[in-house]
């Protein structure tokens, strides 16, 4: 049964490549044959760690991956199961390697690895414990990032922050503040170079397009209630050879262009598809949402 399970991850894995519309006729079956596992150490651990690597490296799986993460995390919750203690061993592992990454031309993984785990972040939010462990590696992956600034960096900081940043901001305040003032140091020394930079900052200052009377950005009042993420779609999200997210025009050409494709086209933005703008967000903040 064990190896069913490992093999059927890896069909799971490769049809959900292929169609990500797929997940929610895929999800019962997984669910039913990885029901049991989740106390077995060889099992979970495999499928955890080939879960990360594919979505590390393949960033149309990351959102995918994030949801398979959730589907195994939810055979047991608590905070002593042992997908927490995986996941924490996972993490601290990852974070002792970051600075070698940094010095050993491998930025590319720590970027990927961030966007992996914001994704994972937005997906177990319901549990405090875990929330806080993945928040803190990912301002440390960040605040890492921010010490080399190219496009590439500033780029990845960004799209984190526009879908986890007001979470973020609750978890971990402090380093949040930190990586806010470098975005708007390098923003400032270099005008109209980075502008999803300039999107963040303003969205940040605009308590990250929540309406909360008498509250802003990080310093909002701890009586204030946590509002849902902005994206609340399961629409995947697809990028090009070269990283960066296809828009829908894009797909959508791609698509009818493809020979026998009868699929949809996704209805993302570019730069701006890690999320769909939340129904709460005022005109000002729903502007920057979409430059």
């Amino acid at each position: 049964m064990q190896n069913i399970a490992l093999d059927y991850l890896q069909t799971v894995i490769q049809c959900l490549n292929q169609n990500p519309g797929q997940f929610d006729t895929i999800a019962p079956r997984f669910i039913n044959i990885f029901d049991g596992m989740e106390s077995n150490h060889y099992v979970l651990s495999i499928a955890m760690e080939d879960i990360f690597e594919e979505s590390i490296k393949n960033p149309n799986f990351r959102y995918m991956g994030a949801k398979l993460y959730n589907l195994l995390h939810m055979f047991n919750p608590s905070k002593d199961s042992l997908f927490h203690t995986l996941l924490k061993c996972k993490l601290d592992f990852h974070q002792d390697e970051i600075k070698n990454y940094m010095q050993s031309n491998q930025q590319g993984k720590v970027r990927e690895t961030a966007l992996f785990l914001a994704e994972l972040y937005m997906q177990l939010r319901g549990d405090d414990t875990r929330l806080y462990l993945i928040a803190e590696n990912i301002v440390y992956s960040l605040k890492q990032l921010l010490e080399h600034v190219v496009a590439e960096n500033v780029r990845c900081i960004c799209l984190t922050l526009k879908l986890a940043g007001y979470d973020l901001s609750t978890d971990c305040p402090e380093e949040m503040k930190e990586i806010i003032a470098s975005l708007e140091r390098i923003n400032a020394e270099n005008p109209g170079k980075y502008p999803l930079a300039s999107n963040v900052i303003s969205l940040q200052k605009n308590n990250w397009g929540r309406k909360a009377p008498g509250s802003e950005g990080l310093g909002e009042g701890e009586s204030s209630k946590p509002a849902e993420p902005p994206r609340q779609s399961d629409d995947p999200v697809f990028y090009g050879p070269d990283g960066r997210e296809i828009t829908a025009e894009e797909c959508e050409f791609l698509t009818n262009g493809a020979s026998g494709a009868n699929g949809g086209s996704t209805d993302n933005d570019d730069d701006n598809d890690l999320d769909d703008l939340d129904p709460e967000m005022d005109e000002e903040t729903e502007r920057d949402y979409k430059l």
